[in-house]
């Protein structure tokens, strides 16, 4: 008996892990909001922040970026944001962060700091699930709004792929699925992922 009860505990922990897997990107259509923030990580984030900015969704016309000191090879990330057309002012850096915990620490206490409540979290598809856990925890009980956007890696030809469709797939959902599980268990505190 105790066997196939650990049998099906086991297949329904599969189960849930497989659609887990399937199911990160649950990156919402733009809103207008003050602010847009992108946790660190592939350029593709900041590049569609900057074209959310361009297209109007960002009334203060102003990025978080998380941290702001990556390079990209050996280009500074600001060099690729002012690329876009954006010009330095309107970049607000972030130094310290470490993690997508961070990320969202970080860029909320600058918010705070200028008292403001809404934002555009830009981050790629696979990506979003934790970041939006994180966002949503660091923000409890403030007054603040976040709106998720998901950027898509691009191939060789400049399409958009989706992460499930990557040749990283399996090693993207396996990183992914592993972190949100120890972003669940509030293990941001100890682990710094």
């Amino acid at each position: 008996m105790k066997v196939k009860i650990l049998f099906i505990l086991l297949v329904a922990l599969v189960t849930y892990l497989v659609w887990l897997a399937s199911h990160l990107d649950i990156g919402q259509e733009a809103v207008e909001a003050e602010v847009v923030i992108v946790p660190g990580g592939e350029i593709v984030r900041p590049l569609k922040a900057a074209e959310l900015i361009q297209e109007g969704y960002v009334t203060l016309h102003s990025m978080i970026v998380s941290p702001l000191n990556e390079f990209i090879g050996t280009k500074p990330l600001i060099d690729f944001i002012t690329d876009t057309g954006l010009s330095e002012d309107q970049v607000i850096g972030e130094l310290e962060a470490t993690s997508t915990w961070t990320n969202a620490t970080n860029s909320i206490a600058i918010m705070e700091e200028r008292e403001w409540q809404t934002a555009l979290v830009v981050t790629t598809d696979y990506h979003t699930r934790r970041t939006r856990l994180a966002f949503e925890r660091a923000s409890r009980g403030k007054d603040m709004h976040f709106y998720y956007v998901s950027a898509y890696l691009k191939n060789a030809q400049g399409e958009e792929v989706l992460y499930q469709d990557s040749r990283q797939a399996l090693r993207i959902m396996a990183s992914e699925v592993y972190k949100y599980i120890g972003y669940y268990l509030e293990l941001y505190y100890w682990i710094d992922q």
